[in-house]
C-alpha cells in the first residue's frame, strides 16, 4: 500500500510542502484559468563545484548540496546521488549566454534547434557558432532536452514531480546512452524507470561529475494513466511553443564542467 504523501517528505524539508490536516480537502480555487503550460518547470540540475545553488551567497542556495548530488532547480528539493526518472517526450535546444563578465543571460536563443532569436539569430543549421572548429567549442550551447518525472528512491511520484532534464556538453554522450536504452525497449517513452546516480571524472587538474544512468523498472499500471497524460499535456505544449523549462547560469557551458 502505498504511503501517504506527508510520510515521503520530512517537515522542513528545503523546496517540500507538507499540507496541515485543516487544509485537507481544500477546492484548490483561484486556478480556473491556469494551466501547467503556463508554467515554466524546474530543471533537474547535477551540482558541479561551480553551481550557484551550492554557494550560500546565491537567491537560489541549496542547503546540503554537495558536488554530484540531483537537485530541482526550482523547488531547491535535493535528490542527493541518486534519483529515479521517467521521460515523458524528448526536444533539442539552443543557448547562446552572455559572458558572464557582461553581467550573464541570454543571448541568442533556438526553441525550435533550428530557428535563433537574439544575437545573432536566425538560421542555426548555418551559424558558425553552433559547429565545432579546431580552435574552440562552440559558443552556442546544444541542449538534449527530457520533460520528466524526477523522485527519491521508494517515494510514490505525482504531478509535482514534473521537471525538465537538460543535457549539454559533455553529458550528451550519457543523453546519447539514455536514448538508446530507451528504444531498446521498444515502448512508449513514459513507460520506463531509469536511475540517475553521478560519476566523478577528471583531466589535468579539473573534476567535474557526469550523470550515469541505469535502467530501473517499468512504471507500475497504476501510474500508467498519470504518466500519460502528463505526456499528452507536454507534448501538446511543447508542439505549441508554450513548454517552458528553468534557464539559469548553471546551463552556461564552459569547459569541462559537465553540467547539466
Amino acid at each position: 500500500m502505498p504511503k501517504k504523501e506527508e510520510e515521503l517528505i520530512k517537515v522542513g524539508e528545503v523546496g517540500s510542502i507538507v499540507v496541515p490536516d485543516y487544509l485537507e480537502g481544500d477546492e484548490m480555487l483561484g486556478f480556473d484559468d491556469m494551466g501547467r503550460e503556463d508554467m515554466t518547470l524546474p530543471r533537474l540540475g547535477l551540482c558541479q563545484s561551480m553551481t550557484p545553488q551550492r554557494k550560500k551567497e546565491s537567491p537560489g542556495y541549496v542547503q546540503g548540496l554537495e558536488e554530484g548530488d540531483w537537485f530541482n532547480t526550482i523547488t531547491g528539493e535535493n535528490f542527493g546521488n541518486t534519483v529515479m526518472v521517467t521521460p515523458l517526450l524528448f526536444y533539442k535546444t539552443r543557448i547562446r549566454f552572455f559572458p558572464l563578465d557582461s553581467g550573464g543571460g541570454i543571448r541568442c536563443q533556438s526553441r525550435d534547434f533550428h530557428l535563433g532569436v537574439g544575437d545573432p539569430g536566425g538560421d542555426c543549421d548555418t551559424c558558425k557558432l553552433a559547429t565545432f572548429n579546431a580552435e574552440q567549442k562552440p559558443d552556442c550551447n546544444k541542449f538534449f532536452n527530457y520533460p520528466a518525472l524526477a523522485w527519491r528512491p521508494g517515494a510514490t511520484p505525482g504531478p509535482q514531480n514534473l521537471l525538465v532534464v537538460s543535457f549539454k556538453s559533455t553529458a550528451l554522450k550519457a543523453a546519447s546512452a539514455w536514448n538508446s536504452l530507451m528504444q531498446i525497449r521498444r515502448k512508449s517513452m513514459f513507460t520506463g524507470i531509469y536511475r540517475f546516480t553521478s560519476a566523478l571524472q577528471q583531466k589535468d587538474k579539473q573534476s567535474w561529475y557526469t550523470p550515469v544512468i541505469k535502467n530501473a523498472d517499468w512504471v507500475p499500471q497504476q501510474l500508467l494513466e498519470l504518466v500519460k497524460g502528463l505526456y499528452q499535456t507536454v507534448h501538446s505544449a511543447q508542439q505549441e511553443g508554450r513548454l517552458h523549462e528553468h534557464v539559469d547560469e548553471s546551463l552556461r557551458g564552459d569547459a569541462l564542467e559537465g553540467e547539466m
